[in-house]
């Protein structure tokens, strides 16, 4: 049998009453009640022979302290003020006009740095106004001016590692280990005891970002469950929605091809949008689903919200042979859903599994691998798909740039700015700040959806500070500089807020590169020559320039973009990207009766059309600088 109880709290010996639920001919059960239950905690209890069960609801869309009870809520009551009225950011616009932010909710306001009150919450994302003590916008100001269009926030359903009801005490977790999948994570709320908190704060959230014209992404984790015999799934159907075969390696793997746990997919999925008006989820292991699946839920979500943006890991890991996994590999059968593209990551840094080898920003390597990522994994006539390296499916991916999601630096493995000091030692700032120019503007410059790792666009760095090093505590996954004087840590999921913070310190020591990276993302807005989605349209307007023809030293990597072709207001558009150490000699192609325009020298914009400096005549000869990605146009 299966029994329904009542509480007034959602911990402790406060119960109310116990009520048997019938079983109805579908094999629903239920029980009617015929009073408003508004405020009240309740848990089902599964009796399987001699043996009970008590859990929450696996559909529970709310809760008390810490999940273990779900919490009663009238919805209608958990919106914000004009929360029917506003209207979502980006409605109807093209999946590759996203340039998304990927954050963690806690980093963005616990420094002090931040000038944000409410620190590790959800309100602290929603703070205006807010700056550092020298007088740069942090928080909210600080996306609105970058000029992002989505905020993908990692995991904030409610998680397990964190206790919420000890606030007080340093915690800190990525969230990759879910505990109740349709509920807001309590420990960004300002009272994680009361079930409708959260709720209206995550909501207030989503309304504040969308005023501001950012859509909010959410980070889903399906695959796996951490102790998944001891939660929801695991006792109310004993052994259904787990597979034998466990490839996650953080807990058991969930059944995605079986049919209720598909169905517990795209309902949540389902509600999530609908109810907190999301603009799309990034998915977790994606490769331990089946693309039928995977395919469901772009089906079922694209029914509520056209322009949702669906993207996740599809990394190669299931090898039990049962159903076709949402990989790479099998893109092409999934054409709504976006990859992470690691051949991109991997050939701009160098591979993140060897933090000393470098990449085409240090030394030319791994052009086809950057090409791959620049065409946005589309077909191409000019790549040589053998030589694309670092990724499990080295061809075309589907016809549409979006399955192509561009990034060098996300949450997982080392920061850019790590990895730049790991395999060039000893360099001067500026030099590093520079790699970091040539590496973002290689991301935003791409077709496809880029991503950016919040802090990015001002080197984040998770060095281990030297008073930390001094205590001698034990690190792992640390990579570590060839004197031993510098550490550098990779995952850092449950690492302490020292190390995964955002110093907005940094923000205005970098604030160069801040503003470079404004400038990118302005680019890539005005212009459709960098969102192109499909690949014909790919195929008729972007060509990479031949290097020999262009007298350029072979491991130089140069495109050109026809702007007539695919309704820019730009006739034509070079890039060239020059990684080595002196400058590279580029004479500029016929231009007709016009001239070339300088965009960018790789270190600066320049916004002034009227000096003749940077108006340049078919046939000069420019100096295209070292470690740049230099822009030239024909208005």
């Amino acid at each position: 049998g299966v029994y329904l109880k009542i509480y007034n709290d959602g911990v402790g010996n406060n119960l109310v009453e116990t009520l048997p639920m019938e079983r109805h001919w579908t094999g629903v059960w239920f029980v009617e009640i015929l009073r408003s239950l508004d405020g009240y905690f309740y848990t089902f209890t599964y009796e399987f022979s001699s043996q009970k069960e008590e859990t929450i609801d696996i559909y529970a869309k709310a809760c008390g302290v810490n999940g273990e009870r779900g919490a009663i809520v009238d919805f209608s009551t958990t919106n914000p003020e004009g929360w029917d009225k506003d209207a979502d950011p980006h409605a109807g616009n093209s999946i590759v006009d996203a340039v998304i932010y990927e954050l963690h909710v806690r980093d963005l306001s616990v420094d002090e740095s931040s000038g944000i009150q409410n620190k590790g919450k959800f309100l602290g994302l929603i703070e205006t106004g807010t700056k550092n003590s020298q007088g740069i916008s942090t928080g909210l100001d600080h996306m609105v001016n970058l000029g992002i269009t989505h905020l993908h926030i990692l995991p904030s359903y409610d998680y397990g590692s964190v206790d919420e009801s000890k606030l007080d005490t340093p915690q800190f977790n990525w969230g990759y280990d879910p505990q109740n999948y349709g509920v807001p994570e309590g420990s960004y709320s300002s009272d994680p005891f009361n079930g409708t908190v959260r709720i209206k704060e995550l909501k207030s959230l989503i309304q504040a970002y969308a005023k501001a014209g950012i859509g909010i992404i959410l980070d889903v984790v399906f695959n796996h469950v951490r102790d998944g015999l001891y939660m929801s799934l695991g006792t109310s159907v004993p052994g259904y929605f787990y597979r034998i075969e466990g490839y996650s390696g953080a807990g058991e793997d969930t059944a995605s091809e079986r049919e209720m746990f598909r169905k517990f997919m795209i309902d949540t999925l389902s509600f999530w949008l609908k109810e907190y008006k999301l603009s799309g989820f990034r998915f977790d292991l994606m490769g331990l689903h089946d693309t039928d699946t995977m395919n469901a839920i772009s089906k079922a979500l694209k029914n509520i919200r056209k322009d949702v943006l669906l993207y996740g890991e599809g990394w190669q890991m299931y090898n039990a042979g049962k159903m076709v996994p949402a990989t790479q590999v099998n893109a092409a059968k999934m054409p709504d859903i976006g990859h992470f593209n690691d051949a991109i990551r991997c050939a701009i840094k160098g591979p993140v599994f060897n933090d000393q080898e470098p990449g085409f920003i240090h030394n030319g390597n791994r052009k086809e691998a950057l090409k791959f990522g620049i065409v946005g994994a589309v077909e191409h006539p000019d790549i040589e798909y053998s030589k694309v390296e670092g990724t499990a499916a080295a061809t075309p991916w589907t016809e549409t740039t979006w399955t192509s999601v561009n990034y060098t630096e996300i949450h997982d493995n080392i920061t850019l700015n790590d990895k730049l000091h790991l395999v060039e030692e000893n360099k001067p700032e500026e030099y590093y700040d520079q790699l970091q120019k040539m590496a973002i503007s290689l991301i935003l410059l791409s077709e496809g959806m880029p991503i950016l790792h919040a802090g990015m666009e001002f080197c984040r760095t998770k060095e281990i500070p030297q008073q930390i090093l001094d205590t001698k505590e034990e690190f792992y996954d640390v990579g570590w500089s060839s004197d031993k004087k510098h550490a550098y840590l990779r995952n850092t999921y449950n690492i302490t807020d020292k190390i995964n913070n955002l110093d907005w310190k940094r923000c205005e020591e970098k604030y160069d590169v801040v503003t470079y990276v404004q400038e990118l993302i302005s680019l890539r807005k005005q212009h459709a020559a960098f969102r192109l989605s499909t690949g014909k349209q790919v195929r008729e307007c972007l060509s990479f320039i031949d290097n020999k023809k262009a007298g350029l030293t072979e491991q130089v990597l140069a495109w050109q973009l026809d702007g007539t072709k695919c309704g820019d207001s730009w006739e034509k558009i070079i890039i060239i990207a020059n990684p080595f150490g002196s400058d590279a000699k580029y004479q500029l192609p016929e231009a007709g009766n016009k001239h070339w325009s300088l965009i960018t020298d790789g270190s600066h914009f320049i916004n002034d059309d009227s000096n003749p400096t940077y108006q340049l005549d078919s046939g000069s000869v420019f100096n295209i600088r070292p470690k740049t990605v230099t822009i030239f146009a024909i208005k």
